[in-house]
């Protein structure tokens, strides 16, 4: 009697233990079937450190914009949404505070200063 329930609990923590996994690939795998890929300009730097050895730095152009607006504060996130160019590469449609009522695709940025 003892064996059976232990057979029991032995395959309800293997599903859970397989189920768990399983959930996180279907999530990210859902995102890449259902999402828009977009195309950013980098501008890379390839430098040489003593410490880290050779290593590559992407830059994005669109990495940083400058405001004079005092509605943005220091550290607060900010919805940046996106479109894209006559290239193909994306380009900021808006800049929010606050999450709109649109359909368009949207990164979730901070503000520093």
């Amino acid at each position: 009697m003892k064996t059976i329930y232990l057979f029991i609990l032995f395959v309800v923590l293997a599903s859970i233990q397989l189920s768990v996994p399983a959930a996180m690939v279907f999530k990210n795998q859902s995102v890449l079937n259902s999402g828009t890929a977009y195309k950013f300009k980098t501008r890379p730097i390839d430098p040489t450190d003593p410490f880290r050895g050779k290593y590559i730095t992407l830059s994005f152009d669109m990495n940083n914009a400058v405001t004079t607006d005092a509605l943005w504060q220091n550290g607060s996130d900010i919805y940046v949404y996106l479109n894209t160019d006559s290239l193909g590469y994306a380009a900021v449609k808006s800049v929010s505070p606050f999450k709109t009522n649109t359909n368009d695709d949207f990164v979730i940025a901070q503000t520093y200063g």
